[in-house]
C-alpha cells in the first residue's frame, strides 16, 4: 500500500476523531486507540505532563467531556510514513471550542504513532502542540 492510500486511511480515520469530538462522544474518540496498548502515551497542548497508560487516558477523555464543548474541527494535511507496521502520522487540526460563555479558536499540530489491528489503525501515542507564529 502506498504512502498516500495510507495517508487517506488516516485522514478518514482524523476525520472521525474529529467527528467524535464535536458529538461529544468520547467513547468513539477512546475506540481509536489501540485496546492491546495498556501503555499508550499522550502528550495534549494544554496539559503540562503527558498522560502515561490506559487508564490515565481513559480518565483524561471522561474528563475532557465535562471541561468544554467541541464545537467544530478541520483536519488539515496529513502525511504518513509506514514502517513495519506502523505509522507516523504528522497533521494539524483546526479547533473550535467553549469554555463556559468563552470561545476559542486553536490550531493543533499532532505527531501520532499508530498500528495496524484489524484491517484498520490504532493509535498508540499522539503528541500534540499549538502552532502559532513569531511576531514580525
Amino acid at each position: 500500500m502506498s504512502d498516500e492510500d495510507v495517508a487517506i486511511q488516516f485522514r478518514t480515520l482524523l476525520e472521525r476523531y474529529v467527528a467524535a469530538f464535536v458529538a461529544g462522544n468520547m467513547k468513539q474518540v477512546k475506540a481509536l486507540w489501540d485496546p492491546d496498548a495498556i501503555d499508550r502515551t499522550y502528550i495534549s497542548a494544554e496539559l503540562e505532563r503527558p498522560i502515561l497508560g490506559a487508564p490515565a487516558l481513559e480518565a483524561y477523555y471522561d474528563e475532557l467531556a465535562s471541561a468544554f464543548v467541541v464545537t467544530e474541527g478541520k483536519v488539515g494535511d496529513v502525511v504518513v510514513r509506514e514502517v513495519g507496521g506502523l505509522a507516523y502520522v504528522v497533521t494539524h487540526i483546526d479547533w473550535g471550542f467553549e469554555m463556559g460563555a468563552q470561545k476559542f479558536a486553536v490550531r493543533i499540530r499532532a505527531s501520532i504513532l499508530s498500528r495496524r489491528r484489524g484491517g484498520g489503525w490504532r493509535f498508540l501515542h499522539a503528541h500534540e502542540s499549538i502552532q502559532w507564529k513569531i511576531p514580525t
